[in-house]
């Protein structure tokens, strides 16, 4: 069968799967609506949420089902019946289990139609390790000698770890273990090595295309069958999505599959830098929001350490092997005692850093430039024609415009040539067999280049015209956030937010609520409004919780209001808590009690001082008396209609008793939160590298050397490890407070100048004209 009606099979049976998960779907929703109407009836509150809890599932299980893309099936028709008994309780109905539990059967069966029966490549295929990340060796004439691609494996303590896990795998256990360690130390082998031992009947799956995350939530929603190894090379680029909920989503979807008896024995195999596992497992700052709850559960407790030297017993070993492969030969020479760097030493590093700092200055750039767009957030993956664009930038335009017409062929077949045998800078990307081949040639960073490269090029400001060519090259919403949220990181707020826009515009409600924020903050509060007003009128989940506070802040008060008022109405009190922050923010606290009156009854918002007092006889009395005088009506006549309202408000009380339930469980979970991240952020190394940097300043602004101190807070803000606040700070010391509050707000443009004032129309602009629109 050929790929496109390969393709097409499946998709026909995932089409089929689908339906019958949307049958199951329209039936829970037309019992939800009757539900609904009947709560109503009685003046009660409803919310799915409200249903959830009664049932006694959890919140994310049930929206799930509720999915309009893709819905997903409950796993038991147990679970299903507790959300219909609490639905069909409500709606005064005797719901029959037997016609639940046939469509939850139908459903079911559909979907286990369509599920893989394996994923990937069978281990026992011969799947070439290459394909999978792994370094190739310095040659050392083993070529000629016949001797396999890859020296003989030195084996270290940390693969006695490996083992046990894979073996309790393939005993029938689901299992995880992620390998910390720098670039080069040999984790990816060590990986390669330990699934040689599971049975052949054992599955290898990369989820790489079209972005990492993405294949591997496409594969968790379809079925991860038994008896496959789950291969996450660079961990980070799964579950580390700045700006962007993706990550986490995966992160809870491997913790569901790890636990998921269906698709149980899975091996979960990652590698991971370790700057990018503290990223992913520490908490977070104080004035951050928690970005990976869900990973650090998932990681937490499951790390092996990768050293990055050989120590004596493992050099010894290789002693005594060496005589047969000249590649351990080479690399026992260059070994210096316990600091032996043997891995990066077969893996060309030395080679390869030769090769990046002899390059001519137009092949040079073109590594800079993938080093650029991988510290600045883009995916592995580099276009060819995006790298050649972001090298051209990189260059002097007099070095440019001496170029022959060839020059990128060149550049580019001089950083792929072979160092020793191993790798060279960059690499042709060649997709697996099951994965689509990209529409131009796309290449890869050496990762011990990037590493390097990160901190050598870590101060230095993005190109000119940057956010130009990644909006023209770039229509992944995720890789547009990620790099968007990097420029923010570094004070280009008016550059991120032209990408947060056309990240928005390709669909991701994420990016809309990123680039509102920098909007109300850069003082375009209308602006705000209308990105998510947009939102909001499109669906969006969170729209009306977000546009309520938005609407105020535009001024737009009344709006707002008959917003949240209706939303609370369905059962929804989010856009009521949000919108507190707006009136805190206008110090209008006393508006923002006379709204919870007339949240609790619009007939006597008088009724909430009386359900707040201590006193409640004299306190109704005093509210009757103000309904009467308000009402233009008699005492008496009042009274009687005041009790009635109260008795009917009960359960809309009920509804506000427990969003405040909700606010102050948030509340302490961030306090927790700031607990432990006052623990955790001494040992963070960014941490270090910031007040390293933010003495450094300190010292040049008590010296009066305030040029100083802003140069090298420009480069602390293009490593990312200081805040535009302090630019502005310095510029306030000085006596130019506007321009410093001006800083803060706007940003700063690519040289380091306070930005011009910009809005919604200024973005808009930029990113039509960008992509020529």
């Amino acid at each position: 069968m050929s790929r496109d009606a390969g393709s097409l099979a499946m998709q026909t049976k995932r089409d089929e799967s689908t339906e019958s998960a949307q049958l199951l779907q329209e039936e829970l929703r037309s019992l939800e609506r009757r539900a609904q109407s009947a709560r109503k009836n009685q003046g009660k509150a409803w919310s799915r949420n409200t249903a959830t809890q009664k049932s006694g599932l959890p919140k994310q299980t049930v929206s799930g089902w509720f999915s309009t893309s893709r819905p997903r099936i409950p796993k038991s028709s147990d679970e299903l019946w507790r959300l219909v008994i609490t639905y069909s309780t409500w709606a005064n109905e005797n719901p029959q289990r037997g016609f639940w539990n046939n469509l939850w059967e139908e459903a079911r069966n559909s979907a286990a139609k369509t599920k893989p029966s394996s994923l990937g490549q069978k281990i026992s295929e011969r799947v070439n390790p290459f394909d999978l990340d792994i370094h190739r060796s310095i040659d050392s004439g083993a070529s000629k000698l016949g001797l396999p691609s890859l020296p003989i494996y030195i084996q270290r303590p940390h693969d006695n770890e490996l083992k046990d896990i894979v073996a309790a795998a393939a005993e029938g256990s689901s299992r995880i273990a992620v390998l910390v360690g720098e670039s080069s130390t040999g984790k990816t082998r060590a990986c390669w090595e330990s699934i040689q031992r599971l049975p052949n009947d054992w599955s290898l799956w990369h989820p790489i295309n079209p972005t990492p995350p993405e294949a591997l939530t496409r594969g968790l929603e379809n079925g991860i069958p038994p008896k496959t190894v789950l291969w996450l090379n660079e961990t980070q680029l799964y579950l580390d999505t700045p700006a962007s909920e993706s990550g986490e989503r995966v992160a809870a979807g491997l913790r569901e599959l790890l636990r998921d008896s269906d698709s149980s024995p899975v091996l979960i195999l990652g590698t991971v830098w370790p700057d990018h596992w503290d990223e992913l497992t520490r908490s977070p700052h104080r004035r951050s929001n928690d970005r990976h709850p869900q990973a650090r559960s998932l990681l937490s407790d499951h790390s092996i350490s990768v050293p990055s030297s050989f120590s004596a017993s493992a050099l010894k070993f290789l002693k005594a092997r060496m005589g047969s492969d000249p590649r351990l030969a080479d690399s026992y020479a260059q070994a210096e005692g316990g600091q032996a760097r043997v891995t990066q030493f077969l893996a060309g590093a030395p080679a390869q850093m030769e090769r990046y700092r002899n390059a001519p200055d137009a092949f040079k750039a073109i590594v800079d430039a993938a080093i650029d767009l991988r510290r600045l957030g883009k995916s592995p993956m580099l276009p060819s024609q995006l790298l050649c664009d972001m090298a051209a930038l990189t260059m002097e335009r007099d070095v440019f415009s001496g170029l022959p017409d060839d020059w990128f062929q060149e550049g580019i077949a001089y950083a792929l040539a072979q160092c020793k045998g191993a790798s060279g800078p960059l690499a042709r990307v060649r997709p697996l067999p099951d994965v689509p081949l990209p529409t131009e040639p796309t290449y890869r960073l050496s990762d011990y280049i990037e590493q390097v490269g990160r901190t050598a090029r870590a101060t230095l400001s993005p190109p000119p015209s940057f956010a130009v060519i990644i909006l023209r090259h770039i229509k992944n919403a995720e890789e547009l956030k990620s790099i968007a949220s990097s420029l923010h990181d570094r004070g280009r707020n008016f550059y991120a937010a032209q990408l947060y826009l056309r990240a928005s515009e390709l669909g991701d409600y994420e990016s809309a609520h990123n680039l509102a924020r920098i909007l109300e903050f850069a003082g375009d509060r209308t602006g705000a409004a209308k990105i998510i007003e947009a939102c909001y009128l499109s669906g969006d989940p969170k729209g009306s919780e977000f546009l309520a506070y938005y609407l105020y802040r535009s001024g737009e008060e009344e709006k707002a209001e008959a917003l949240c008022l209706e939303e609370f109405d369905n059962g929804n009190y989010k856009p009521w808590i949000r919108l507190e922050e707006a009136y805190e923010l206008a110090e209008n606290i006393a508006g923002y009690e006379q709204l919870e009156g007339r949240i609790l009854s619009r007939k006597f918002p008088e009724i909430i001082a009386v359900v707040k007092s201590a006193n409640f006889n004299e306190t109704r009395r005093d509210a009757i008396r103000s309904a009467a005088k308000r009402l233009d009506s008699s005492e008496a006549e009042v009274e009687i209609l005041f009790d009635e309202e109260l008795e009917a408000a009960t359960p809309r009380l009920e509804l506000i008793v427990r969003a405040l339930e909700t606010k102050t469980h948030h509340l302490r979970e961030s306090l927790e939160k700031l607990k432990k991240f006052h623990r955790e952020w001494s040992t963070s190394e960014n941490t270090q590298k910031a007040k390293a940097a933010m003495e450094e300043i300190a010292e040049l602004q008590r010296n009066g050397d305030y040029a100083g101190a802003k140069r090298l807070t420009i480069q602390g803000l293009n490593a990312g490890i200081v805040g535009i606040e302090k630019l502005g700070q310095i510029f306030s010391e000085q006596g130019e407070g506007d321009l410093g509050e001006s800083i803060e707000r706007q940003g700063i443009d690519w040289a380091g100048n306070a930005a011009s004032p910009w809005g919604l129309q200024e973005v808009r602009s930029a990113c039509e004209s960008a992509i020529g629109q």
